[in-house]
């Protein structure tokens, strides 16, 4: 495994190498005791160096409270927008579970779900339609991407400007194709088209956007990349990234029962108060 982002999946495996090398192939026997010294040596040092890339990931997490607070600004922005947008906090409330709901057992943070499904709803899709496409996404940017946070920030925010625009435009479209998503393949298969019929459809704007966004967040839901945002967790990066995940969770958690100690004796909140 090439390491070209100090990742610690790379790590790992590259310290099992070693030991493949030296236990289990015949030719054992003829390596000298200096030999077999050695190649123990790499496996050990091997070991040290993902085990420090691992310790250093988990301390990072543990002693940083910067992801807890974007979770905690994250959920309460969502809760105003919600709140704002359909004249109840207490649906505001409910529905922050949703955007939570599609983080679990992947790497995506709340604050890249809850403000995608935030920004979906601002732009006038009800917020059961924007949870659809969110999960629908998160799994396709897992499945044909690296499945990062970044990356569903950037399907999202193309998603959300054809919905607004009421069309395609070639730059949204880049921006899938550079995560490694063709919509463009995927509405042709879904509708029985050619891609040539369907990019000069594009170009001369007889595709509506909401009719190109919901047939191929239809054929996705239904195809191969369905609930590939779990599995691709069970990688070490994305385990690794889970864990860091819940740790900003857990921290998050900590704050907002800090947070409502002084509210409960009727004094105003730490936020209130700042």
């Amino acid at each position: 495994c090439r390491d070209l982002g100090g990742s610690t999946d790379c790590a790992l495996r590259n310290a099992e190498k070693p030991v493949s090398t030296v236990f289990f192939r015949k030719e054992v026997d003829a390596l000298s005791p200096l030999e077999i010294a050695t190649t123990l040596l790499d496996v050990v040092s091997g070991a040290s160096n993902a085990a420090s890339k691992a310790i250093d990931r988990f301390s990072e997490s543990f002693y940083s409270l910067d992801g807890a607070f974007s979770q905690l600004d994250a959920a309460s922005s969502y809760e105003r927008s919600v709140a704002r947008m359909t004249g109840s906090s207490e649906t505001a409330k409910a529905s922050l579970a949703q955007p939570q709901s599609i983080t679990s057992g992947t790497a995506y943070g709340l604050e890249t779900t809850a403000q995608a499904v935030q920004n979906l709803h601002t732009r006038g899709m009800s917020l059961g339609a924007a949870t659809k496409q969110v999960r629908v996404w998160s799994d396709a940017v897992a499945f044909y991407g690296q499945g990062t946070s970044e990356q569903l920030k950037t399907a999202m925010d193309a998603v959300g400007k054809m919905y607004t625009a009421g069309s395609v435009s070639m730059s949204q479209l880049e921006s899938l194709f550079t995560i490694g998503i063709n919509p463009v393949q995927i509405y042709a298969e879904a509708m029985g088209l050619s891609m040539e019929q369907v990019q000069n459809d594009l170009s001369d704007g007889s595709v509506a956007a909401v009719d190109f966004i919901n047939t191929i967040t239809q054929a996705m839901a239904n195809g191969a990349s369905a609930g590939a945002a779990q599995e691709a967790a069970a990688t070490w990066d994305a385990a690794f990234a889970g864990v860091q995940e819940s740790i900003r969770s857990g921290w998050a958690d900590v704050l907002s029962a800090l947070d409502s100690q002084p509210l409960a004796h009727g004094l105003p909140t730490t936020l209130a108060m700042g």
